[in-house]
């Protein structure tokens, strides 16, 4: 294994030992194999942020009788109709109550960038309803409040 401590990274020295140990075809297939596994834990963890976020999301507009866009303008801190990372950041941790156990300030981050669809460094009300769309709903589908 190439992660001898399992600290879910690789340091250059555990690099180098495990070099030094197996023969060049058995590293390849392994870092094949280990890069693989490090996309699909990826994947995976992002679906899971995803699906909480969503469901705090979803729980905060039935709590407080709001429709997307008014929960949108809540968090909308300085007005300019889109939300920060900072704005969506603080929306889910204060507003939403979303634990940094739930999901990482480095999984916040990646959800951020995943619904930041135009690249501006910002989400707008449409690239918000993309996340409470239920997953596999086409784009043109209507968001209810």
């Amino acid at each position: 294994e190439i992660d001898a401590d399992e600290s879910g990274s690789v340091s250059l020295k555990e690099l180098m030992q495990f070099l030094e140990k197996a023969p060049v075809g058995a590293v390849e297939d392994t870092l094949e194999e280990t890069i693989r596994k490090a996309r699909c834990q990826a994947r995976e963890q992002m679906h899971l942020t995803m699906s909480r976020v969503r469901r705090r999301m979803i729980a905060g507009m039935k709590a407080n009788k709001l429709t997307l866009e008014r929960l949108f303008g809540q968090f909308d801190k300085d007005r300019d109709g889109t939300l920060s990372l900072k704005e969506f950041n603080r929306a889910l941790r204060r507003d939403l109550k979303l634990s940094r156990s739930d999901a990482s300030a480095k999984d916040v981050a990646a959800v951020f960038a995943l619904l930041d669809e135009d690249g501006t460094g910002s989400i707008d009300i449409d690239e918000l309803k993309s996340l409470i769309r239920p997953p596999g709903s086409g784009k043109d589908s209507p968001t209810r409040g």
